[in-house]
C-alpha cells in the first residue's frame, strides 16, 4: 500500500526496488523504515515513508548535525566543495548579485561567498544552530523552512537562489522546489545540487550511503529537471555540465548534480526517466553481492567478541544494529565525534562522547561503524592510546 504519493508528479503507482530497515531513536521525529520505490509514471525514485514536512522541519531544527558535520568531514579552512560550487556559478553572478543559500547547514557556502566578494549572501536554514553560526561570524542568517509560504513582499528578492544538498532531504519538494522560484527576480538564477542517481550503479557504497533517514528522493538529471520546470525554471547548463565529476574529470567521488536554471515562462515536456530504475537495478545487485562477504567478516568478528562499542552514531551504524544478528545484544553504547549526536539513544543504545573510553572499565572492542571517515577514525584510536580488537565494517 503506497504511503506516499510521488512528490513529483502525485502518482500512486510505483513499483518497490528494496525495503530499508533502520531502528532511529525515539525522539526523532522521522522514520528509518521504508521502501524505495520508483513511479511508474514519471520514473521518479523515493522514500514510501508516512510522514509530513513538519515531521521533517522539526527533525532538522532539533537534531541539526549539519552545523559541523562539514568541519569533520573535511575540515573547517577545507573549501574545495564551495569551490567546485563557484566554479558553476560564477558566471551568472554580478557584482550587486544577492544571493539566497536555502537549507545552508553549516554555512560554508555563504562564508566562501563572502570571501569572494559576494557581501549580499544570505542563508536560511530551520537550525538555530546553523544561524547563529553565520550571524557570530557578521553575516546574514535566517532562521526558517524551504517549505514556508513567502509573504508577497519578501517573493522576487533574490537574483540567485542555491539549494545544495538539500533537495534530497525534503518532503513536500513540490512546496521547496516553489518557494525557490518564489524567491527568484524574473530571469533569476537557480543552482541546485543534488546526489545523481544516475551515479549509484557506477560507484558502489554501502546501503546507507544512498538510502537513509534523510534521504528519502532520489533524482535523476530528467527527474530534477522536471519539477523544476513545474514552477517555471528551465535548466541552462548542458547535460554534461550538470554533473560533477564530469565525463573529463578524474576524480573518484559519487556523481553529483549541479545544474543552472533560468526563471523564465514557457511549456517543457519531458520523457519519461528510465535511468533511475536502471541505475537502482544495478546498484543493487551488486550491493547484495557485497553485502554477503561484507556480512560474513563482521560476523566472524562479532562472534569472537564479548562487549562492543560502536563508533559511529549515523545512517551506518542504525543500520549495523538493526540487521546485524547479535550485535545488539553484545552492544555497550555508541561514540561518535560529533557532538551535536552526543544524548541521543538508538534503540535504547546511547551516543557519548569518543573520551568515555578512557573510563570505561569492562573489556570492550570497537566496530567502527563510519562510511566516509574511517580510516580518520582508526587513527583517533590509535593515538588515543586504546588497546583492544578493532573491526572496520
Amino acid at each position: 500500500m503506497n504511503r506516499r504519493l510521488c512528490p513529483i508528479c502525485g502518482s500512486g503507482k510505483n513499483k518497490k526496488m528494496v525495503h530499508i530497515d533502520m531502528n532511529t531513536p525515539k525522539e526523532w521525529s522521522i522514520m528509518g523504515k521504508y521502501d524505495v520505490v520508483v513511479c511508474d509514471n514519471c520514473g521518479f525514485a523515493y522514500a514510501d515513508v508516512a510522514s509530513s514536512q513538519s515531521n521533517y522541519d522539526k527533525y532538522y531544527a532539533d537534531h541539526n548535525a549539519y552545523s559541523k558535520v562539514d568541519d569533520l568531514r573535511y575540515g573547517s579552512d577545507n573549501y574545495e566543495k564551495e569551490e567546485v560550487y563557484f566554479c558553476r556559478l560564477k558566471d551568472y553572478l554580478r557584482p550587486e548579485s544577492h544571493i539566497l543559500d536555502l537549507g545552508c547547514g553549516s554555512g560554508k557556502f555563504v562564508v566562501y561567498l563572502n570571501h569572494k566578494g559576494w557581501v549580499n549572501s544570505y542563508g536560511l536554514d530551520p537550525s538555530f544552530n546553523s544561524v547563529e553560526r553565520l550571524i557570530k561570524q557578521g553575516l546574514h542568517g535566517i532562521q526558517g523552512s524551504i517549505c514556508e509560504e513567502i509573504s508577497k513582499e519578501k517573493q522576487q528578492q533574490f537574483d540567485v537562489v542555491c539549494c545544495n544538498g538539500v533537495l534530497e532531504h525534503i518532503y513536500d519538494v513540490k512546496m521547496a522546489s516553489r518557494t525557490i522560484s518564489d524567491y527568484l527576480k524574473e530571469n533569476g538564477v537557480a543552482f541546485i545540487a543534488v546526489p545523481a542517481v544516475e551515479g549509484f550503479g557506477e560507484r558502489y557504497a554501502q546501503l546507507p550511503n544512498y538510502f537513509n533517514q534523510e534521504h528519502i528522493n532520489y533524482f535523476s538529471l530528467n527527474t530534477l529537471d522536471r519539477l523544476m520546470a513545474s514552477v517555471g525554471l528551465r535548466r541552462v547548463s548542458s547535460d554534461n555540465e550538470s554533473y560533477y565529476p564530469g565525463a573529463s574529470d578524474d576524480i573518484d567521488e559519487e556523481k553529483t548534480i549541479i545544474a543552472v536554471y533560468i526563471k523564465k515562462d514557457g511549456n517543457c515536456i519531458l520523457p519519461r526517466d528510465n535511468k533511475t530504475e536502471e541505475s537502482i537495478k544495478a546498484y543493487l545487485m551488486e550491493q547484495r553481492r557485497r553485502s554477503d562477504l561484507e556480512k560474513t567478516g563482521l560476523v566472524r568478528w562479532l562472534n569472537e567478541q564479548e562487549n562492543i562499542i560502536i563508533w559511529g552514531g549515523g545512517a551506518y551504524g542504525m543500520s549495523l544494529l538493526t540487521n546485524i544478528d547479535g550485535l545488539y545484544n553484545k552492544t555497550l553504547y555508541f561514540v561518535d565525534s560529533n557532538h551535536e549526536k552526543e544524548g541521543q539513544s538508538i534503540d535504547g543504545k546511547f551516543i557519548r562522547d569518543p573520551k568515555i573510553l578512557f573510563e570505561e572499565k569492562s573489556q570492550f572492542s570497537i566496530l567502527i561503524a563510519c562510511m566516509r571517515n574511517a580510516y580518520d577514525i582508526r587513527r583517533s584510536i590509535e593515538d588515543m592510546g586504546i588497546k583492544c580488537s578493532v573491526y572496520q565494517a
